[in-house]
């Protein structure tokens, strides 16, 4: 595939599109493999988090915040959306031994 300058840019452009439709769902580089080399779709996100226009959420894991402008902040999406959204692509998510003991109310910590 021939580089050309605005590579990166056309791919920034295409994840953050993908990004912005999915409305808080979850997006991972592995999602953007067909579009250019791993390097440059690894690039494209990293681009995409210094502009503000994609969140980290955890290592390969990425979401679009939403912008409040109320009070003029950055807000990541609610975590049990995260969490849905991350079932939803097949992922196993348990809560925390804490979490399940006071969810069960053998704890009120």
């Amino acid at each position: 595939m021939k580089r050309t300058p605005g590579h990166i840019e056309s791919v920034c452009e295409t994840i953050w599109a993908v990004a912005r439709r999915l409305d808080g769902n979850v997006v991972a580089p592995s999602d953007f493999a067909h579009l250019a080399s791993r390097w440059t779709v690894q690039r494209a996100f990293s681009e995409l988090i210094e502009c503000g226009l994609l969140m980290r959420l955890a290592r390969g894991i990425y979401v679009a915040p939403h912008y409040n402008r109320t009070f003029d902040i950055v807000l990541p999406p609610a975590p049990e959306f995260v969490v849905d959204s991350l079932r939803a692509r097949g992922e196993k998510i348990f809560p925390h031994g804490a979490a399940t003991a006071n969810f069960l109310g053998l704890t009120t910590q």
